[in-house]
Protein backbone atom coordinates (compact mmCIF):
# COMPACT_ATOMS: atom_id res chain seq x y z
CA UNK A 1 0.00 0.00 0.00
CA UNK A 2 1.30 3.56 -0.79
CA UNK A 3 1.77 6.20 1.84
CA UNK A 4 -0.35 8.55 -0.12
CA UNK A 5 -3.31 5.72 0.23
CA UNK A 6 -2.43 5.53 3.97
CA UNK A 7 -2.46 8.71 4.64
CA UNK A 8 -5.87 8.91 3.10
CA UNK A 9 -7.24 6.11 5.17
CA UNK A 10 -6.18 7.60 8.18
CA UNK A 11 -7.30 11.45 7.16
CA UNK A 12 -10.74 10.27 6.18
CA UNK A 13 -12.42 9.56 9.86
CA UNK A 14 -10.75 13.13 10.88
CA UNK A 15 -12.16 14.87 7.75
CA UNK A 16 -16.05 12.90 8.26
CA UNK A 17 -15.59 14.12 12.11
CA UNK A 18 -15.05 17.55 10.94
CA UNK A 19 -17.74 17.97 8.62
CA UNK A 20 -19.95 16.89 10.55
CA UNK A 21 -18.79 19.64 12.96
CA UNK A 22 -19.56 22.13 10.46
CA UNK A 23 -16.47 22.80 9.16
CA UNK A 24 -15.78 23.84 5.81
CA UNK A 25 -12.08 22.42 5.31
CA UNK A 26 -8.54 22.21 6.76
CA UNK A 27 -8.16 24.60 9.26
CA UNK A 28 -11.33 26.06 9.64
CA UNK A 29 -13.38 26.40 12.59
CA UNK A 30 -16.99 25.26 12.89
CA UNK A 31 -19.49 27.72 11.19
CA UNK A 32 -21.97 28.29 14.34
CA UNK A 33 -25.04 26.23 13.37
CA UNK A 34 -28.05 27.60 11.25
CA UNK A 35 -25.87 30.91 11.27
CA UNK A 36 -27.36 32.03 8.14
CA UNK A 37 -30.53 31.27 9.38
CA UNK A 38 -30.27 33.60 12.14
CA UNK A 39 -29.08 36.10 10.13
CA UNK A 40 -32.08 36.13 7.94
CA UNK A 41 -34.10 36.16 10.59
CA UNK A 42 -32.15 39.64 11.93
CA UNK A 43 -33.14 41.21 8.40
CA UNK A 44 -36.45 40.02 8.30
CA UNK A 45 -37.58 40.45 12.03
CA UNK A 46 -36.27 43.90 12.37
CA UNK A 47 -38.79 46.58 13.60
CA UNK A 48 -36.19 49.12 12.36
CA UNK A 49 -34.31 49.63 8.64
CA UNK A 50 -31.56 47.41 8.31
CA UNK A 51 -27.93 47.94 6.44
CA UNK A 52 -26.96 44.58 4.87
CA UNK A 53 -23.22 44.91 4.22
CA UNK A 54 -22.19 42.27 2.03
CA UNK A 55 -18.36 41.60 2.51
CA UNK A 56 -15.33 39.37 2.14
CA UNK A 57 -12.42 39.74 4.28
CA UNK A 58 -10.40 39.27 1.41
CA UNK A 59 -11.85 42.62 -0.32
CA UNK A 60 -9.80 45.80 0.60
CA UNK A 61 -12.53 48.48 -0.26
CA UNK A 62 -15.08 46.28 2.09
CA UNK A 63 -12.78 46.63 4.77
CA UNK A 64 -12.15 50.33 3.89
CA UNK A 65 -15.88 50.88 4.57
CA UNK A 66 -16.43 49.38 7.69
CA UNK A 67 -15.33 51.92 10.50
CA UNK A 68 -18.22 54.06 8.44
CA UNK A 69 -20.86 51.72 8.51
CA UNK A 70 -20.30 50.82 12.45
CA UNK A 71 -20.42 54.40 13.34
CA UNK A 72 -23.67 54.91 11.35
CA UNK A 73 -24.79 52.10 13.29
CA UNK A 74 -24.02 53.87 16.63
CA UNK A 75 -25.40 57.31 15.21
CA UNK A 76 -28.20 55.89 14.34
CA UNK A 77 -28.86 53.39 17.14
CA UNK A 78 -32.45 52.69 17.86
CA UNK A 79 -33.46 53.64 14.24
CA UNK A 80 -31.55 51.47 11.81
CA UNK A 81 -29.22 48.39 12.67
CA UNK A 82 -25.94 46.56 10.96
CA UNK A 83 -25.87 43.17 9.97
CA UNK A 84 -22.73 41.91 8.08
CA UNK A 85 -22.94 39.10 5.67
CA UNK A 86 -19.99 37.09 4.31
CA UNK A 87 -20.49 36.43 1.34
CA UNK A 88 -17.69 33.41 1.19
CA UNK A 89 -20.16 31.98 4.49
CA UNK A 90 -23.62 32.83 3.78
CA UNK A 91 -23.65 32.46 0.03
CA UNK A 92 -27.47 31.53 0.45
CA UNK A 93 -27.95 34.98 1.36
CA UNK A 94 -25.74 36.80 -1.00
CA UNK A 95 -27.62 34.81 -3.74
CA UNK A 96 -30.90 35.63 -2.74
CA UNK A 97 -30.64 39.34 -2.74
CA UNK A 98 -28.72 38.81 -6.09
CA UNK A 99 -25.12 40.24 -5.00
CA UNK A 100 -23.00 40.23 -7.83
CA UNK A 101 -19.92 42.78 -6.54
CA UNK A 102 -19.15 43.79 -3.30
CA UNK A 103 -18.81 46.09 -1.34
CA UNK A 104 -22.71 46.30 -1.48
CA UNK A 105 -25.12 47.65 1.32
CA UNK A 106 -28.48 46.92 0.94
CA UNK A 107 -30.98 48.65 2.96
CA UNK A 108 -33.96 46.94 3.73
CA UNK A 109 -37.21 48.17 5.76
CA UNK A 110 -40.48 46.11 6.26
CA UNK A 111 -39.15 42.99 4.45
CA UNK A 112 -38.05 44.50 1.11
CA UNK A 113 -34.90 46.46 -0.04
CA UNK A 114 -34.96 50.13 0.00
CA UNK A 115 -32.16 51.15 -1.16
CA UNK A 116 -28.69 49.44 -2.91
CA UNK A 117 -25.23 51.31 -2.36
CA UNK A 118 -22.63 49.62 -5.00
CA UNK A 119 -18.63 49.89 -4.27
CA UNK A 120 -17.56 51.74 -1.55
CA UNK A 121 -19.10 54.88 -0.68
CA UNK A 122 -18.11 57.66 1.73
CA UNK A 123 -20.16 58.11 4.96
CA UNK A 124 -22.66 60.63 4.20
CA UNK A 125 -23.92 58.39 1.05
CA UNK A 126 -24.79 55.86 3.18
CA UNK A 127 -26.34 58.44 5.65
CA UNK A 128 -28.50 60.02 2.97
CA UNK A 129 -29.71 56.71 1.86
CA UNK A 130 -30.37 55.91 5.18
CA UNK A 131 -32.21 59.07 5.73
CA UNK A 132 -34.33 58.46 2.60
CA UNK A 133 -35.25 55.24 3.70
CA UNK A 134 -36.37 56.63 7.35
CA UNK A 135 -38.19 58.97 5.57
CA UNK A 136 -40.34 56.78 3.33
CA UNK A 137 -43.70 55.96 4.40
CA UNK A 138 -44.20 51.86 5.87
CA UNK A 139 -45.53 50.16 3.23
CA UNK A 140 -46.79 46.72 3.92
CA UNK A 141 -43.96 44.14 1.96
CA UNK A 142 -47.15 43.10 -0.17
CA UNK A 143 -47.96 46.09 -1.27
CA UNK A 144 -44.40 47.31 -2.39
CA UNK A 145 -43.01 44.02 -4.31
CA UNK A 146 -44.93 45.06 -7.79
CA UNK A 147 -46.58 48.35 -8.95
CA UNK A 148 -50.13 47.94 -10.25
CA UNK A 149 -50.89 48.03 -13.78
CA UNK A 150 -52.64 50.37 -15.05
CA UNK A 151 -56.48 49.96 -15.26
CA UNK A 152 -57.70 49.48 -19.09
CA UNK A 153 -58.57 52.26 -21.10
CA UNK A 154 -62.08 52.08 -23.09
CA UNK A 155 -61.04 51.57 -26.66
CA UNK A 156 -63.06 53.72 -28.75
CA UNK A 157 -64.21 50.76 -31.65
CA UNK A 158 -64.34 53.15 -35.18
CA UNK A 159 -61.07 54.59 -34.43
CA UNK A 160 -59.73 51.08 -33.53
CA UNK A 161 -61.07 49.67 -37.25
CA UNK A 162 -60.02 52.72 -38.95
CA UNK A 163 -56.44 52.84 -37.20
CA UNK A 164 -56.12 48.68 -38.21
CA UNK A 165 -57.17 49.22 -41.99
CA UNK A 166 -54.72 51.45 -42.48
CA UNK A 167 -57.42 54.45 -42.83
CA UNK A 168 -58.53 58.04 -41.20
CA UNK A 169 -61.84 58.25 -40.11
CA UNK A 170 -64.15 61.16 -41.07
CA UNK A 171 -67.21 62.59 -39.67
Amino acid sequence: MSAISEFTRAMVPVLLAAVAAGAAGPGDTPAPVDSSNQIAARIIDSKVPVLVDFWAPWCGPCRMVTPALQQIAKEYKGRATLVKVNIDIHRRISAYFGVVSIPAVYIVRNKVVRAVLQGAQAKEEYKRALDGVLAMKDTPPDSAAAPKPAAPQPVDSAKADSSAAGGEKTE
